[in-house]
């Protein structure tokens, strides 16, 4: 692991094309409405908040 992290801090493009794939994953697998959904359903499987209906 540490040889890797050796490797993405001396390549530059290698940390760029990284980046970039990871805000393009980012951005079209996590949207707003999800993160939302997501924690109303936590709060409603457990119970407490009947509210968030």
């Amino acid at each position: 692991m540490a040889r890797e992290i050796l490797r993405l801090a001396r390549d530059f493009e290698l940390r760029f094309q990284m980046a970039e794939v990871g805000y393009e994953r980012t951005k079209r697998n996590y949207t707003y409405e999800q993160f939302i959904d997501s924690y109303r359903n936590i709060y409603l499987q457990e119970g407490k908040a009947k509210w968030l209906v």
